[in-house]
């Protein structure tokens, strides 16, 4: 999803299921729709100091999909696509959304390509 989408409606997570709900309807070959969108934040809080970058991710599985996909789990966790954008506006729950995104797989593999360096 183009990020400029965001400024039009306010909640999208009602929209996109809308918008996939009437596409698989339509279609059996279709397992898994995955909208996916970045989000830029140039300031956190009301402080205004740094920013952020949000990964947002809503998959949608075809509830009579021709040939059932095993193997889908990694497709559905995650928080709400407006959970994190509202902590990075607001600051609010900003710690813990910061300390659930550090403890992510994703952050433990870089950590171990890119070890802090220890003084």
């Amino acid at each position: 999803m183009p990020e400029h989408w965001f400024e039009q409606p306010d909640n999208w997570n009602l929209q996109i299921s809308k918008i996939a709900g009437t596409f698989l309807a339509g279609t059996r070959r279709i397992n898994v729709v995955v909208f996916w969108t970045e989000k830029h934040i140039d300031k956190v809080g009301d402080s205004g100091a740094g920013g952020g970058l949000l990964l947002m991710r809503n998959s949608f599985a075809n509830p009579n999909p021709r040939k059932v996909m095993f193997g889908t789990d990694f497709l559905f966790g995650g928080r709400p696509i407006n959970a994190g954008l509202h902590a990075l506006q607001t600051g609010t729950n900003l710690d813990a959304l910061l300390k659930e995104a550090s403890s992510s797989e994703f952050f433990r593999w870089v950590d171990y390509l890119l070890p802090a360096k220890r003084a």
